[in-house]
């Protein structure tokens, strides 16, 4: 088990020092039963106090040595899991946000709900009380030599029954393994649909889908229980059968032992040892199989965390343009949906130089939003490239180039501890009066100063709760904070008031003005009167593109202000890569 291998080579002295407290825990745990031994044949045959008080004086300092060196064992244990419990959070988180989106697009909900709770799990199931009960399993062994020291015969009939319960041990974790698998994903699915319901719970009302979704609920949630049930029912057999073994050892220890008593070749208090010896060599194995269940769910917690390990990650470093200008090219783009038999797009080529205005168009579906993804790097086209300057976007940095966007999608999804946060949060340097002045851009401010707490107002379920239009102007507000020398906007004015629109009319304008490239989406007509390229997806599988002005002067408009001719330039814009 790799989470297992993990915390116990991590720190190999800390190991080695563990084992070493291990074998004197075990070694300590023997004194009680070599003390029954003496005790019986020598203090009860003689009557000496002094022997009494000498072997009770050796078994206390025996107990109390093991305590100690059980407390150190403890000690050390932590330490071993301390730095496997924080790696593996930050890893989950690591694994979150720099996996491609398109990864996580297709990753189903159990595995995502299992990547979530994934730390937590290993950290119950590969404890430090579990990493010691587990290399108690081996030194058992010590107590299994003893018995064939004391008596051959009584040693080889414990042995019999230690293995049968190794054996239940191992076949529980193998039995638990199937159900367990198919409860967890049925339990992922059964989680999806009450996040469904909650995030909905609207729309779950409005239009009476309270019936399907507790079907369908109902069904995944049946599945979980049987699967649950069934690795319980394992777990509650391998445990009563290692209970019977441990029952019948003890009846065979004492049967053999007790003919070895009647032909003189093992004492009384030999006998009574040898119980104790069988009994403490069986109760880790026993206590192996009680952890089976939490032992099988951090084996499937590391495996959906290696899973995951598997898909797609962004790059983590990569080209950053010196004094970028803003030109863009698309190089033969082609995009096809996972599953899909015709493309979203092909063959898209279109030189956009900097300071452009860009139109795109296309009815729902034709891939406007896809198309603005790919801009942004969050997806990877089918074919082609989109150049920056000359080169090649997946030789870029990802994260210094999304700083260089002001992006604005169509689903604002707000992340954020308050709104300040979600409006400047990834930008460093935000100052307060910046932060206002996006406020007033976005056409915020009447909405921020009607909040008590105004723009440190706690950003509650991701802002779902808020009004579309404020959801968007705090999009606008966002992607105005992150405008470098491209702007990305997808169905701007979506939701939006007239205030709201003029607002993102003024802003495009203002950005056009400072030279920015503007790529904007939208069924808006005003909206794409100023732009002097127009992408037609409605055509398909290529789109159709053409210039909408040229360079006769003439002036265009964004609806709500004139903008300059766009026209190319006349030499090409260079760009220095660090």
């Amino acid at each position: 088990m790799s989470g297992l291998r993990a915390r116990l080579l991590s720190k190999p002295l800390v190991l080695i020092e563990v084992l070493v407290a291990s074998l004197a825990v075990n070694l300590l745990a023997l004194g009680t039963a070599v003390y029954s031994i003496q005790v019986l044949n020598r203090y009860v045959s003689h009557g000496v106090d002094a022997t009494l008080t000498a072997l009770t004086a050796g078994v206390v300092l025996a107990v109390l040595f093991e305590f100690a060196f059980r407390m150190v064992r403890q000690h050390l244990a932590l330490t071993l899991t301390d730095g496997p419990d924080t790696r593996a959070d930050a890893m989950v988180f690591d694994l979150i946000t720099r996996t491609r989106v398109e990864g996580l697009n297709r990753a189903p909900a159990h595995l995502l709900r299992d990547l979530a709770r994934g730390p937590e799990t290993q950290r119950q199931g590969l404890s430090a009380n579990v990493l010691t009960a587990l290399l108690d399993v081996p030194f058992s062994l010590l107590s299994v030599g003893a018995l064939f020291l004391l008596n051959p015969r009584v040693g080889a009939a414990a042995t019999l029954f230690l293995g049968l319960a190794l054996a239940a041990g191992l076949a529980s974790q193998a039995l638990m393994r199937g159900p367990g698998e198919a409860g967890r994903v049925a339990s992922g699915r059964r989680d999806g649909i009450l996040q469904s319901a909650l995030r909905n719970a609207d729309s779950v009302r409005a239009f009476n889908m309270t019936v399907p979704l507790s079907q369908a609920w109902n069904t995944h949630a049946g599945a979980a229980h049987a699967g649950r049930r069934t690795g319980m029912l394992w777990q509650g057999r391998a445990e009563a059968v290692v209970r019977l073994l441990t029952a019948l050892m003890a009846v065979t220890v004492t049967a053999t032992g007790a003919v070895q008593v009647v032909d003189g070749t093992l004492s009384v208090g030999a006998l009574i040892g040898c119980n104790i010896l069988s009994a403490r060599a069986m109760a880790p194995l026993a206590r192996l199989v009680q952890l089976t269940d939490g032992l099988l769910r951090a084996r499937q917690s590391r495996a959906a965390l290696d899973s995951f390990a598997r898909l797609p990650r962004e790059a983590m470093e990569g080209a950053q343009l010196k004094g970028m200008s803003g030109a863009l090219e698309l190089r033969d783009l082609a995009f096809l949906h996972p599953g899909a038999t015709t493309p979203l797009f092909e063959r898209l080529s279109l030189e956009i130089p900097p300071g452009s205005v860009v139109g795109v168009v296309g009815a729902n579906g034709a891939g406007k939003t896809t198309l603005a993804r790919v801009l942004m790097g969050l997806i990877e086209p089918a074919r082609g490239a989109v150049l920056v300057d000359g080169v090649d976007l997946r030789q870029i940095d990802p994260t210094w180039w999304r700083a260089q966007i002001g992006y604005m999608p169509q689903d604002p999804r707000l992340v954020g501890r308050t709104l300040a946060e979600t409006i400047g949060g990834g930008v460093p340097g935000m100052t307060s009066e910046t932060l206002s002045d996006l406020v007033t851009r976005a056409d915020l401010s009447s909405y921020m100063n009607g909040l008590r707490q105004g723009p440190l107002t706690p950003l509650e379920g991701d802002g779902a709760a808020l009004p579309l239009g404020i959801q968007r102007r705090l999009a606008l507000a966002r992607a105005l904070a992150r405008t470098g020398r491209i702007v990305i906007l997808d169905e701007p004015t979506e939701g939006m008031d007239a205030g709201g629109a003029a607002a993102v009319y003024r802003e495009m304008n203002r950005l056009h003005k400072a030279g920015a490239t503007i790529v904007v989406f939208s069924h808006d007509p005003a909206m794409l009167r100023g732009a002097g390229l127009l992408i037609d997806l409605n055509v398909k599988p290529r789109p159709r593109v053409g210039a909408l002005s040229g360079d006769d002067g003439s002036q265009r408009t964004v609806a709500g202000g004139p903008l300059p001719p766009v026209s190319k330039p006349s030499a090409t814009p260079t760009s220095r890569v660090s």
